[in-house]
Formats: C-alpha cells, sequence, structure tokens
C-alpha cells in the first residue's frame, strides 16, 4: 500500500510533505514559493499579528476594568461567589493584556524585519546598476571614507583631527 503524500502549510513559511502514516516533516526546496509570495505572506501575517494583539488589548482592557469595576467599586452589591471570580479574572485578563501587547510588539518587529529586507534588496539592485554604470563609462555615485565625511560635514578643524 502507497501513501499519497499531503501537502501542509505550516505558519513559518515551509511547506512541508507529509505522508499520512507518519509524523516526520520533509521540507520542500527553498525555491518552491517565489521570494514576493513569500514577502506578501509575511507582511500579512504580521498585518494578523498586530490586529490580533489590538483585539486582545481592547477585550482585556475592558474586562479588567469591569473585573475591577465589580471587585473594588461595589463588593458589597455582588455575593462572595462573584467576588472570587473577579478577582481572579483581574490575574487572567491582566495577563491577557501583557500578551496582546507582546503580539503587537511581534507584528511590528516582523514589518519592520520586512522593511530592512526589502531596503537591502533595494540597496543591492542600486550598486548593480551602478556597477553596470561604471562597464559603461557612465560615472557611478562616488565613494567615501569615513575620515573625509566627518572633515566634509562636521567641519573639524585640521588642529583638533586625529592623527
Amino acid at each position: 500500500m502507497q501513501c499519497k503524500p499531503v501537502f501542509l502549510t505550516r505558519l513559518n513559511r515551509e511547506v512541508t510533505i507529509m505522508s499520512k502514516h507518519t509524523t516526520k516533516p520533509f521540507e520542500a526546496p527553498s525555491s518552491a514559493i517565489p521570494a514576493a509570495a513569500l514577502a506578501g505572506l509575511e507582511l500579512q501575517r504580521a498585518n494578523t499579528l498586530i490586529s490580533a494583539g489590538n483585539s486582545l488589548l481592547f477585550c482585556s482592557v475592558f474586562m479588567l476594568l469591569a473585573t475591577i469595576f465589580i471587585a473594588y467599586i461595589i463588593p458589597e452589591k455582588v455575593t462572595l461567589q462573584i467576588q472570587i471570580l473577579s478577582h481572579i479574572g483581574m490575574l487572567i485578563f491582566a495577563t491577557g493584556l501583557k500578551f496582546g501587547y507582546i503580539l503587537r510588539l511581534t507584528g511590528q518587529h516582523r514589518i519592520r524585519k520586512i522593511h530592512m529586507h526589502t531596503e537591502a534588496t533595494a540597496n543591492q539592485r542600486k550598486k548593480k546598476t551602478n556597477t553596470a554604470c561604471a562597464t559603461h563609462n557612465a560615472p557611478a555615485e562616488p565613494t567615501y571614507n569615513k575620515q573625509y565625511l566627518r572633515r566634509k560635514f562636521y567641519a573639524i578643524p585640521a588642529t583638533h583631527r586625529h592623527r
């Protein structure tokens, strides 16, 4: 009996092939998914993290305020069981508040990584075009060393320069 492979996508953008009778995944080659599609998926997941974090923050703050109101503002109007539940709820919803904030930070960090990667790719393309210009006898952008730039932009007098 031969098993047919089943394709599953995991959250970390890897396509895995799993047999029906095994639990060990085999990694597909990285060229299976185009790079532009991966960046779009990663950006979508980052936005999903941010929106989930926002929702969790909103719900946690609302419920935390409700439990504080029940536990400390009107404790004489509710039963002892509800007071106990509101005190336990304060712990749970405060933790939810922290998890929501972490989700937001994770989404923002992923968006920053995507942006940095996009900028690095654009800079590499720019360098390639500058190199191509140099091969066609067109002037490329000049490059300067750090000491020259320091002297030029900060106008450090010659007497204060390091030797």
